[in-house]
């Protein structure tokens, strides 16, 4: 009788095991969502020697396969770039885990940014997700360089 008991309780035990690893694979207990939308990034543009605003840049992003893949808000404040570009927030869940929370854009997951000024340097970022959060939650500040020549 003990030996029935104990096979019995071995067997629920395996297959109560075997059901968990299935549904984790099958995705019953995870899952994995995507939403498409758009993100605010906040430059602050400065000259490098000085540490004043400069004002009148234009910003240019590209990503891979889009050439323009932001817009730039035209009434900022001088010494401020607003640029707005679309991001995925993709939300995954594992089993009982807590479900986490990360930008994407896309399949190379960059994001190339240049400031133009006809006075300045250009001068180019390349943000990935990661620092692309960064931005979107603090800002960033951008030192220009004088193009030479120009006089000040």
């Amino acid at each position: 009788m003990r030996l029935r008991t104990g096979l019995i309780g071995a067997l629920a035990f395996g297959m109560l095991v075997t059901a968990g690893l299935l549904g984790e694979r099958a995705g019953w207990f995870a899952g994995r969502e995507e939403i498409a939308g758009v993100v605010r990034l906040r430059f602050s543009l400065l000259d490098a020697r000085s540490g004043k605003p400069v004002a009148g840049v234009r910003a240019v992003c590209t990503r891979k396969g889009v050439r323009s893949a932001c817009t730039q808000r035209p009434d900022t404040p001088a010494g401020v770039a607003e640029l707005r570009t679309g991001v995925i927030t993709v939300t995954e869940r594992r089993g009982l885990r807590a479900p986490s929370r990360r930008l994407s854009l896309g399949a190379d997951d960059r994001l190339y940014v240049m400031f133009i000024h006809p006075d300045y340097e250009r001068r180019t970022l390349t943000l990935d997700a990661a620092a692309l959060a960064a931005v979107v939650r603090d800002g960033r500040e951008v030192r220009l360089t004088a193009a030479v020549g120009v006089a000040e």
